[in-house]
């Protein structure tokens, strides 16, 4: 028989040795009841990936149908809908705001519904529990189309927990001349980190992915992207390749202890000693070199003399860390005020009791005229004038009349008095003029602008010089809330 050696056939071979079928699947198999994990992943299909959300919507449906009945008819999961395009937008935010692996642990709440979209390892001795568990839905998507700026664009393979994606992968071998280094470069080349599906905490890793090498990468930024090997875990000695029989996986030693004497403390000592390795005079399968005494003795010494070289680097520990920082940007609304938006602007009062304010919008509409009026906060304030303006009513202007526009002015969440405030554009605290009148303002933030930029502790000038750097020539207009920045390490 012969083997396929193309990075379809790895494709097909990772597929099949998941889900324990053949990996080409059919309506019935994406949607079938899954067995328990250990028989195997389920094959999910490219067409039932929501781009907009970031959701495989087969798996997610069929998850909470299963588990959660009484979902189904409360968030209208059977067809598109308002009422489920909002819990879909809730579940995308939700991701965004705190990261796929939150979310997957506690769940997520909308309305008055608490929704669990992951049942942990049961305890021993509770059948309900690892009932639940059974079913979980764990499923793997071939050439998975995840662009809406262009649907050509496909990643290699797409693992997902009941609908929710959790890796990427982008796959080479090495038999068509093509390693994990190109998959590296396919990454911080072509894949452009501001898709929805490559940002900060959206999956929890993307891996570059070859037959005898795996590289994993956290946070994909571009050339700035940093991708660790896989195979034996971040090394603090690097050996030479081809070291064992039938494989040519690189290999690592780690060195670990909490009792580091005073001079390692704060630091990490990376050694490579990839050159360092006697051959053998007859290889042995794909061995073809081992360590000598010799070289055993160069490794230990490079180790404890603890110096720079050519072969041995020291870093301190936070050269690993980095700040997560959100990022956000101003909501822009405006309001049209012809008689197709009228009509449906007063059939979604209706739905809610509110009638009175639909006639107070078309009181406005006679003198302001069809629009578009791009400075949202001036028609509200003209609203208010002729209606007492709750939060709610507020709210059902934002949701049901208003609409983005990139043109409009940026909608004001808060005015601080002149003299009280200093302006700090970056922290979003804006210098600008209100009724004629010099003030600082701070704006209401565009969840679906929102981003978050992962920020080396030793960037120079800190989180705030990197933003200047890095996001503004970009987008001018975004800040960040000092409050939420957290500290994690690669």
């Amino acid at each position: 028989m012969t083997t396929d050696t193309t990075e379809r056939g790895l494709e097909q071979r990772i597929c099949a040795l998941l889900t324990h079928r053949a990996a080409a699947p059919d309506a019935a198999d994406v949607r079938e009841r899954p067995a328990t994990y250990e028989a195997g992943w389920l094959n999910g299909h490219s067409d039932d990936y929501d781009r907009d959300h970031c959701i495989d919507l087969a798996q997610l449906t069929a998850f909470l149908k299963t588990t959660q009945p009484h979902l189904v008819d409360a968030l209208s999961l059977d067809a598109d809908s308002p009422t489920r395009r909002k819990f879909l937008a809730r579940l995308k935010n939700e991701v965004g705001k705190r990261g796929i692996v939150e979310v997957l642990r506690n769940g997520v709440k909308h309305g008055p519904h608490t929704i669990a979209l992951l049942y942990a390892t049961p305890s021993p001795g509770n059948p309900q529990a690892a009932a639940l568990y059974e079913q979980n839905r764990f499923s793997v998507t071939r050439q998975l189309s995840y662009s809406n700026a262009n649907k050509r664009l496909t990643l290699d393979l797409a693992l997902f927990i009941n609908g929710l994606p959790v890796a990427t992968f982008e796959l080479k071998n090495s038999l068509t001349k093509q390693t994990a280094a190109d998959a590296v470069e396919q990454y911080k080349r072509d894949r452009d980190p501001k898709e929805e599906l490559f940002r900060l905490g959206r999956c929890m890793v993307h891996f570059a992915v070859d037959d005898l090498e795996v590289l994993f990468c956290t946070h994909l930024n571009g050339k700035a992207s940093w991708f660790l090997p896989f195979n034996k875990g971040w090394n603090d000695v690097a050996l030479p390749l081809n070291m064992f029989y039938n494989t040519g996986i690189a290999t690592y030693i780690w060195v670990l202890t909490n009792r580091k004497p005073a001079h390692r403390q704060g630091k990490v000592q990376l050694i490579d000693a990839t050159e360092w390795f006697s051959p053998l005079r007859k290889n042995l399968g794909n061995k073809n070199c081992a360590l000598s005494e010799d070289d055993i003795g160069r490794v230990c010494d490079a180790f404890l003399a603890f110096e720079e070289s050519e072969h041995s680097k020291i870093f301190p520990n936070r050269a690993f860390g980095y700040y997560r920082v959100t990022v956000e940007r101003p909501l822009r609304l405006a309001v049209e005020l012809s008689s197709e938006h009228l009509a449906r602007f007063r059939a979604a009062c209706e739905e809610v009791g509110e009638e009175s304010l639909a006639e107070a919008v078309e009181r406005i509409a006679a003198t302001l005229g069809d629009g578009p009026h791009r400075y949202f906060n001036l028609f509200v304030d003209a609203v208010r004038r002729g209606i007492n303006l709750t939060t709610k009513r507020k709210k059902l202007l934002q949701t049901a009349l208003a609409f983005r526009d990139e043109a409009a002015e940026p909608v004001v969440k808060k005015t601080h008095r002149p003299g009280k405030t200093e302006p700090v554009p970056l922290r979003g605290l804006v210098e600008t003029t209100v009724n004629e009148r010099p003030c600082v303002v701070e704006y209401e933030p565009d969840s679906e602008l929102r981003d978050a930029e992962q920020v080396p502790l030793l960037a120079e000038g800190g989180v705030e010089g990197y933003l200047r750097r890095e996001v503004l020539p970009y987008a001018p207009d975004a800040w960040y809330d000092p409050a939420s920045v957290k500290i994690g390490y690669e």
